[in-house]
């Protein structure tokens, strides 16, 4: 599956299973700077908030702030 990208950084990539998302995350994760989602066992109504978060861990900090100070 083509991954998900912000510039050259990888967002998130659906595994070949199709029931699995592995999604960067901004901390190190037992050793690894991602996660793997499991998406059935996550609320519809929690995705765009996991993947605001995601999104804040690897795009640019002035993209971030700037997106930040809009939703003010």
């Amino acid at each position: 599956m083509p991954p998900l990208s912000v510039g050259k950084k990888l967002l998130a990539r659906l595994r070949e299973d199709g029931e699995n998302l592995v999604l960067r995350v901004s901390f190190d994760h037992a050793g690894y700077p991602a996660v793997l989602l499991r998406l059935a066992r996550v609320k519809a109504a929690d995705l765009p908030r996991i993947a605001e978060l995601a999104w804040g861990g690897v795009a640019p900090r002035r993209a971030v702030a700037k997106w930040e100070a809009e939703r003010r």
